[in-house]
């Protein structure tokens, strides 16, 4: 299978002062990197779950993904072409290639615009030739489970699940190969988070389209996802499988992740690991594995030096000295 994406060693860096205060003052760092040495590769077709907690870095790496970050180091191919070497004729087709949903549905969508207009914006915005709006924006609702009238209608008179479904058609417009879909089940209600992701699961496939998934929440993942990706501190520390991972988590991290996950049985005993303190800051990050600070199970060795990401078996790979 053809990988559509491929990252390497990617990092996201912004500064915190400007050049003169950098030259002025060298007691604090002048910068930090939001997202370090992240590695990760999409196969055509499937679905890549990124996963972590809040401020781990994830929509930061989705952002550089897309064009929207500059990268300062390290390489993201989209279809075996490298991002960095592209002419601005060759950046427009990329963009046209991937198609991105905002976290926030109902934030995302400008109040002054109808449905149709929001919907078809895409295509204004790269020129399309011969664009019919109102058949374009015709099949993109029927493709998302919405009637013609929604056309019509605004962003105030949508329900979040709507609001959800328009973003879909919005990502949707230029017939992208990648969609990347940052929280897409965020602030829904339970029935309808299942029929969005039972939406995405269709539309992927009928489209044959790869998609990039960021989440906090594991039982999407379980059921969405074909591989893993877990991100802690902007590093990128288990990946594999998704099937592998939740059978047998190795690095403690994704221990900790998955067994504070709700499980819908209420006789279940809960084995919980708890993890103490908060997640460092990434403009002071601590030596050696950044999660030993958090660590149920750290020894000395782990404050020394970050230990290398290597493969644990065919299908996954972790960052850990001592993993489970």
């Amino acid at each position: 299978m053809t990988d559509i994406l491929q990252l390497k060693n990617v990092c996201v860096r912004f500064r915190i002062k400007s050049a003169m205060g950098a030259l002025f003052d060298r007691t604090s760092p002048a910068s930090f990197d939001a997202v370090r040495d992240a590695s990760i590769t999409l196969e055509e077709g499937q679905t890549l779950a990124l996963v972590g907690e809040s401020g781990a870095g994830k929509s930061t790496l989705a952002l550089a993904i897309t064009g929207l970050e500059r990268i300062a180091e390290g390489s993201i191919q989209f279809e075996g072409r490298e991002i960095s070497q592209m002419q601005a004729n060759e950046i427009r087709e990329y963009r046209r290639g991937i198609g991105y949903m905002w976290q926030n549905a109902i934030g995302s969508l400008s109040p002054r615009m109808t449905v149709r207009s929001l919907i078809t914006e895409p295509a204004r915005i790269h020129r399309v030739p011969n664009v019919n709006t109102r058949e374009l924006s015709s099949k993109l609702l029927d493709l998302v489970g919405l009637s013609e009238e929604f056309g019509d209608r605004y962003p105030h008179q949508l329900s979040g699940g709507q609001a959800r479904r328009v973003g879909v058609a919005r990502a949707l417009a230029l017939n992208p190969r990648l969609i990347v879909a940052d929280e897409p089940t965020a602030g829904l209600d339970v029935s309808v988070q299942g029929e969005i992701l039972n939406l995405l699961n269709q539309l992927q496939d009928e489209l044959k389209i790869s998609m990039l998934v960021i989440t906090h929440n594991l039982n999407v993942v379980r059921h969405t996802s074909d591989k893993i990706a877990i991100m802690y501190l902007g590093r990128i520390v288990e990946q594999g499988d998704t099937a592998e991972i939740f059978s047998r988590p190795r690095h403690p991290y994704t221990l900790a992740l998955l067994s504070a996950s709700p499980s819908p049985d209420p006789d279940m005993q809960a084995d919980r690991i708890e993890l103490k303190g908060e997640i460092p800051s990434p403009i002071n990050r601590p030596s050696g594995c950044e999660f030993h600070t958090r660590c149920p199970f750290v020894k000395e060795t782990c404050s020394e030096s970050p230990p290398p990401f290597e493969a644990v078996s065919e299908s996954q790979a972790l960052s850990c000295y001592f993993p489970r």
